[in-house]
């Protein structure tokens, strides 16, 4: 039986559980949006009801339901200075309908400690996505409400979840308070057919290392082009690079070199499970936040890996990847490992991932809390 038979059967008039901090489902936009829709396919929590807030277009693209689940609209996006005001309302709005609430990311947490006054039988559950007031594109004024978000959803959160172990030992080392470690899946695109349409689109070769991030400065990208630029290996770096100005300017410096392949952001997973399937090396240059999708499914994909050199990393790989933390030990590094450290290397991180990081593990972990509040 289907999400949607399930609702309609039991007929839940007012949804137990409210997800909000994402653009929407189905899961297309990010790691909490996969999240979310994999939380969709629980039958224990789609027979309590849930309501998931989304930017009013995704709501209506779904025509205000997926999965059995109710999906409102909020009239703002989810990302960039608009996601404060979007999650505000998007929690309040949860708040006043009532029951358990689950916050992804700490945009707008700075209304819980009058929320939890107000409805003080609702039970919030905040999943804080990783360091986000240190990233580096943040003003000192951005920074200090981000840090007081986090401050107040470690206070005032019943739950508190962290995706990462060095995550946890942060919270319990700056807030001093335990947290509940459920990472990330990996496994969404295990049965997607690769398309091989996009090596002809792009000329790419045969054999390279790869690279897949967002252009912001903190996920190292200028390392890693200087790295390749010098060495002359063939790199393929997928990002949105048009998005900003720190992404252009990456481009324009870089883009000259033959053996650097800067393709623009592609979201079809298709042609991310082709270009995945000639990776000699996958180059993972992310240095916020706890434990990363794209590295969790590169693992699933069996790509040997070079992360860089922060503690994040090292709990997700278990200290079986490589590591880097200048352009110059990324240079030699992807220049010195042999073909049997690199088959070990991802032999071993696939293993890892299939025990660790698969959907169905983290849907039930989730389920359990979910359960439990929504009894309290």
């Amino acid at each position: 039986m289907d999400r949607t038979a399930i609702a309609a059967k039991h007929g839940t008039p007012s949804p137990a559980l409210h997800i909000l901090g994402i653009v929407g489902v189905p899961g297309n936009y990010g790691g909490f949006e996969t999240l979310a829709d994999h939380l969709l396919d629980s039958d224990a929590l789609s027979r309590q009801g849930i309501a998931v807030y989304c930017e009013a277009d995704v709501a209506a693209q779904q025509s205000g339901a997926y999965k059995g689940a109710r999906l409102l609209p909020v009239n703002w996006r989810a990302n960039g200075w608009q996601s404060i005001v979007h999650d505000s309302v998007a929690l309040w709005s949860a708040s006043r309908a009532g029951g358990v609430v689950l916050v992804l990311g700490t945009s707008a947490t700075f209304w819980l400690p009058l929320l939890c006054r107000l409805y003080p039988r609702n039970r919030y559950l905040v999943n804080m996505a990783g360091l986000e007031w240190a990233r580096a594109k943040w003003g000192r004024l951005a920074r200090a409400l981000l840090k007081y978000n986090e401050a107040a959803a470690a206070r005032h959160a019943h739950v508190f979840i962290a995706d990462n172990q060095g995550l946890v030992d942060y919270v319990r080392a700056e807030h001093g308070r335990e947290s509940v470690l459920i990472a990330y899946g990996g496994d969404q695109y295990q049965d997607v057919v690769a398309d091989p349409g996009v090596f002809d689109q792009h000329r790419l070769p045969q054999r390279y290392d790869f690279a897949m991030a967002r252009a912001q400065v903190d996920n190292n990208m200028e390392m890693i082009l200087q790295a390749y630029g010098r060495s002359g290996l063939p790199l393929v770096f997928v990002s949105n690079w048009d998005a900003n100005d720190y992404g252009r300017e990456v481009k324009a410096r870089f883009g000259a070199h033959a053996n650097l392949h800067l393709i623009g952001p592609i979201y079809e997973a298709a042609s991310v499970k082709a270009l995945r399937s000639r990776v000699r090396l996958y180059v993972h240059g992310h240095s916020a936040g706890g434990t990363n999708p794209v590295l969790v499914e590169s693992m699933w994909d069996g790509l040997p890996t070079a992360a860089f050199d922060v503690n994040f990393h090292h709990y997700t790989t278990r200290e079986q990847a490589m590591y880097f933390d200048s352009s110059e030990a990324l240079e030699q590094l992807s220049m010195s490992v042999t073909d049997v450290a690199l088959h070990a290397c991802g032999a071993a991180l696939q293993r890892i991932a299939q025990a660790e990081y698969s959907w169905a593990s983290v849907r039930a972990d989730y389920e359990k809390i979910i359960v439990e509040e929504t009894a309290s």
